[in-house]
């Protein structure tokens, strides 16, 4: 996959994150999303019509290194809740490292609470695992139940 090309990337703008995972194993690091894909944007005008497919899915990062996440919610009064993280767009840019790899690259994932979430890291190359259960919903992302199945 030519992951230079900006369409690749523009195909997770408005996707959900749900939550994330390093894996370190092997002295080889990755990190996971579990996100909300929209594999399916509406075709319609009428925005009051629009019909997503969506499904789960996994976005998992190769050979990690230098991660920073930061995560802030709330004003501080302990009385509002983080909310929900969608991705606007992924960013990369070519580094050097001593690591085995053919290329290498900075990654930030933008979101739509730049204040609040940073999200950067260091890794070669991503993949994409999409769950074959896909709903059609008229949001881009997935309730508890149609994600879990309760």
């Amino acid at each position: 996959m030519n992951t230079t090309d900006k369409r690749i990337f523009d195909d997770f703008h408005d996707n959900r994150i749900h939550g994330f995972r390093l894996i370190d194993d092997d002295f080889r690091s990755e990190l996971e999303f579990d996100i909300d894909h929209i594999t399916q944007w509406p075709t319609c005008v009428d925005e009051s019509e629009a019909i997503f497919e969506v499904a789960r899915a996994t976005l998992r990062f190769h050979h990690v290194t230098d991660t920073h996440i930061a995560l802030r919610g709330g004003t501080g009064n302990y009385g509002s809740t983080m909310g929900q993280i969608f991705i606007l767009s992924i960013e990369r840019t070519p580094v050097e490292t001593p690591l085995r790899v053919a290329e290498y690259y900075l990654w930030k994932i933008i979101t739509n609470d730049r204040e609040s979430v940073v999200i950067e890291f260091g890794a070669a190359d991503f993949s994409l695992e999409i769950s074959d259960t896909k709903f059609k919903v008229p949001r881009q992302d997935l309730t508890y139940s149609e994600r879990y199945g309760c």
